[in-house]
């Protein structure tokens, strides 16, 4: 484990005047301290909505620098400095959820602008990665010739192929009016971020793009790790 992990799951803040080499070597996230030459140091949780989520920590070259006064004054300290973290937090969401509304409105008028289903594919392949998580995000597109499918993936993607036209099968399993239809154009961008070459969809998420004629397409995300999609 790590040090914070020790120090959110105690809730506590503690001194130590005289750090050991042993000391040092014990927690990953002392490499640090161990490069710079640390000897002393004083730890304070962080901690918003009662709920400890980081921690602060003085660290002096000297041993013996910090006592029950510094331990004192970081814990009056230390609430203020959670707040001011919080509402910085706050802000971010605030601000990247904004920046994903603007993404929607801008998307919402590229797509009404046009009826061609190569252009929209292109556009929301774009878009996608941009506005949901995942390393794949999949798009099918039904029209008159027969459907149209593209694929955002990571770089030097293996498996494109093969999750493209698992998408598309899904597709056809969503509308039993669709079932003979074929596949006549397909759209690969390749621009996520890498990921290993033992990659496997660990989390997927399918959604039907519904219209009064029924299913007439679906949007597909795919993450090699769990992921929380809602």
């Amino acid at each position: 484990g790590t040090e914070l992990a020790q120090i959110i799951r105690q809730g506590k803040g503690y001194v130590v005047t005289n750090i050991s080499e042993d000391a040092l070597a014990l927690y990953p996230d002392n490499d640090i301290l161990q490069t710079d030459d640390i000897r002393s140091k004083v730890v304070m949780p962080l901690t918003a909505h009662k709920a400890p989520y980081g921690s602060l920590t003085l660290g002096s070259r000297q041993p013996g620098t910090y006592g029950p006064a510094e331990l004192r004054l970081l814990k009056q300290l230390t609430p203020q400095l959670a707040i001011a973290l919080d509402k910085a937090l706050l802000i971010d969401a605030m601000e990247q959820r904004t920046t994903e509304l603007q993404l929607l409105n801008r998307l919402g008028e590229m797509l009404v602008s046009t009826t061609n289903i190569n252009v929209i594919v292109d556009t929301t392949l774009n878009m996608l990665p941009r506005l949901l998580p995942g390393d794949v995000h999949g798009l099918v597109i039904a029209g008159e010739e027969g459907a149209y499918a593209g694929i955002a993936v990571p770089f030097g993607f293996q498996l494109t192929q093969k999750i493209t036209r698992e998408i598309f099968e899904t597709f056809l399993d969503l509308n039993d009016s669709q079932a003979g239809m074929e596949l006549v154009s397909t759209k690969t961008i390749a621009g996520n971020m890498p990921v290993a070459a033992s990659w496997h969809q660990i989390t997927e998420l399918s959604l039907p793009i519904l219209t009064r004629q029924g299913a007439q397409g679906l949007m597909y995300l795919a993450s090699g790790t769990e992921e929380n999609f809602s």
